[in-house]
């Protein structure tokens, strides 16, 4: 009998607050992942609305927070231009097609996709990031500024861009810039590194 924890019960509950159908796959074994299934296909980069723009960026939250715990998520999403780039790769790959023959604009992200590929620290004052999501090179960034440091902490909630300040809106367009922040056709918000809940070792695998 498996039990689910309670990490796996919040991130659950966090994809049925989004709108999703999902069903949470406890890890059975020491050396398993627990996985949530979701049933509903998504697409991400076409929400316009304000529904499907806070959509989006709900289910990138979400993907960020599985990606922090480490619980793998089982879904689809349709091809799109958008999700070519590697800003997404940290985080829980779509699934491959069912067909061999199908096109599959997806496998460099799956090919790329591990744990720890773009993270933040939080310290006195500061947020420190690591990414090394571009297969050629690592960046270091030290978010220090308060405006910086305020719009990258509030939209690890999903966060419409209207309530900016003219200030905020500064510090977002350059976190959207180095792909730190994900804004929605529709203008919601979502910051996208993971925190590092559990460090591997050695730890400099990250």
């Amino acid at each position: 009998m498996t039990h689910s924890s309670p990490s796996l019960d919040h991130l659950t509950a966090m994809a049925r607050a989004a709108g999703l159908t999902a069903r949470p796959r406890p890890a059975v074994g020491p050396h398993r992942h627990s996985r949530i299934s979701v049933a509903t296909g998504i697409t991400i980069g076409t929400g316009t609305t304000a529904g499907q723009s806070a959509a989006e960026a709900a289910f990138l939250a979400f993907l960020r927070e599985c990606a922090s715990h480490q619980v793998g998520v089982d879904w689809s999403c349709p091809p799109a231009a958008d999700l070519a780039g590697p800003a997404l790769h940290h985080l829980p790959p779509p699934a491959a097609p069912h067909h061999a023959k199908a096109p599959d604009p997806h496998g460099t992200w799956r090919q790329r996709h591990r744990y720890g590929l773009c993270h933040f620290r939080r310290g006195p004052g500061f947020v420190s990031v690591k990414d090394s999501r571009a297969p050629d090179a690592t960046a270091h960034f030290t978010l220090d500024d308060p405006d910086l440091r305020t719009v990258f902490l509030h939209a690890l909630t999903p966060w419409p861009a209207h309530h900016l300040t003219s200030r905020q809106r500064e510090a977002a367009r350059l976190l959207v810039h180095e792909n730190l922040l994900w804004q929605s056709p529709g203008g919601h918000l979502v910051t996208l590194p993971t925190r590092m809940l559990r460090w591997p070792i050695p730890a400099t695998a990250v």
